[in-house]
């Protein structure tokens, strides 16, 4: 997708690359989210809200705002996905800014300034995105993630090992994405088979490849989960943390991090203090690294990335105003 402000002058304006969160139907993403059908006969404009919402917020406001559709939707629909597969999922980012730059050359638009954002799975995304740009020189101005599991193992052991009473439903999805993904693009073959429960895994991977008719079969599953401990759909002998570690799973999770490198540019980091997905100290998990890195204490408001709470945020109040406040932020800077 790209959205371009009406102006009488648009030679130079700001863009923002945009990288999306997770979506279950295959066309609840950036290029369908102006479209009122979709290829599926149930409805995908639910999904594409944050997509319309970021053109509203950014686009309505004289940025030029574009969004990758990630590996397994869209016109891409017929692949699986790469569910925090993170070069997979961030080359769709970087190979559609290299793109829309060659467009906006040939229309004689020149961004002023490149701006990164991203929200849950696309902060997560948003962070690998700036790590390959920062390596190939391209020079972002700044950037903001909502809601960032910076690092994938650390939610999953935390629900697994550590549950508490407000996590969210939505994790057996999650669980179930993550082991099909990491087997299809890291490997190895039988990982999801060796990870997942048996008792879910036939379910799981109807979700994964997304092979059900109607969105009622997700809601089917979220009920019948509901209560199930999330540590119940990995297989028993992985119920240990050390053991959970040492899989091919936990090593597959390990190494699609997107902290664990010097950030350069700045950038603000929202998280919720009531977010069900990512908790205070994962949401912040890139921000205090980059203290550690670089080895001396900064006080509150200092440093190029900022970790900034949101009190009282969900995981979507989380994206809705840390957004907002980005903009403020951002506007300065264009």
């Amino acid at each position: 997708m790209m959205a371009l402000p009406r102006l009488a002058d648009r030679s130079k304006i700001p863009l923002i690359s945009y990288q999306h969160g997770t979506v279950y139907h295959k066309y609840g993403v950036p290029s369908y989210a102006f479209d009122a059908t979709s290829p599926l006969p149930y409805d995908h404009k639910l999904e594409s809200f944050e997509d319309r919402y970021m053109v509203a917020l950014f686009g309505g406001n004289g940025y030029g705002v574009i969004a990758a559709d990630y590996v397994g939707f869209g016109v891409d629909s017929k692949n699986n996905e790469a569910y925090m597969i993170k070069g997979v999922t961030s080359q769709a980012s970087v190979d559609l800014y290299h793109d829309a730059r060659n467009y906006l050359a040939s229309q004689k638009i020149y961004p002023s300034n490149l701006f990164l954002a991203g929200w849950s799975q696309g902060a997560h995304n948003t962070s690998a995105v700036l790590q390959k740009l920062e390596s190939q020189g391209v020079k972002v101005r700044a950037a903001f993630a909502a809601a960032n599991p910076s690092d994938a193992f650390a939610p999953l052991n935390a629900v697994f090992f550590h549950p508490q009473p407000t996590d969210s439903e939505w994790f057996p999805l999650m669980i179930g994405q993550l082991a099909f993904s990491c087997e299809e693009f890291f490997g190895p073959k039988g990982l999801a088979k060796n990870t997942l429960n048996p008792e879910y895994y036939k379910d799981l991977s109807t979700i994964y490849r997304r092979s059900y008719d109607s969105p009622e079969f997700l809601e089917g599953a979220l009920n019948a989960w509901e209560t199930v401990p999330k540590v119940m759909f990995i297989k028993e002998e992985l119920r240990d943390p050390a053991t959970f570690a040492a899989s091919g799973f936990g090593r597959c999770l390990a190494a699609n991090e997107a902290f664990r490198q010097e950030i350069k540019t700045k950038m603000r980091m929202y998280y919720g203090t009531d977010d069900q997905i990512v908790r205070e100290r994962i949401g912040r998990l890139g921000s205090d690294y980059q203290l550690v890195l670089k080895g001396a204490p900064e006080a509150p408001g200092q440093g190029n990335v900022m970790a900034i709470p949101i009190q009282g945020g969900t995981h979507r109040l989380t994206f809705l105003s840390g957004s907002v406040d980005a903009k403020t932020w951002m506007d300065g800077m264009r």
